[in-house]
């Protein structure tokens, strides 16, 4: 703007006037599209992370035998959180707690979710329903 001043005074070409206009116009639209389309990823849940790599990361984990239903989102621009089934090869829940804290840290480090909530499950267990959604009408 002060330049666009200097210029029409020094030059005295009132035409500078409005070409500056339309440039710090076409700044701010540049901006507010940006803006307008990072709040749209986020109102529509959006996954910031691309889960098939997410899940494929997951699975390298010890004790891990499958990870479904794995579902990530943003809260806003710098929280991203999720949910996640965890089928584990340990006969025991208790025995949980090594492979969840071991996936919450892969997860937190490498994809930076802050926080995800897991549901783990022995195979057996996991062997008697289906974690299939069926959607019916």
């Amino acid at each position: 703007m002060v330049a666009g001043i200097i210029a029409i005074e020094v030059f005295d070409q009132p035409v500078i006037d409005p070409i500056v206009a339309a440039f710090v116009a076409s700044l701010l639209l540049v901006g507010a599209g940006r803006v307008l389309y990072a709040s749209a990823e986020i109102l529509l849940q959006k996954s910031p992370q691309d889960i098939d790599r997410v899940r494929q990361r997951v699975m390298e984990i010890d004790g891990v035998k499958d990870f479904l239903d794995v579902r990530l989102w943003q809260v806003c621009s710098h929280l991203t959180v999720g949910t996640a089934h965890v089928v584990v090869s340990v006969d025991s829940l208790e025995a949980t707690e090594q492979i969840k804290k071991n996936i919450r840290s892969i997860i937190q480090e490498e994809f930076d979710v802050r926080d995800i909530t897991l549901e783990c499950e022995t195979e057996s267990s996991a062997e008697e329903h289906s974690h299939q959604f069926e959607h019916h009408h």
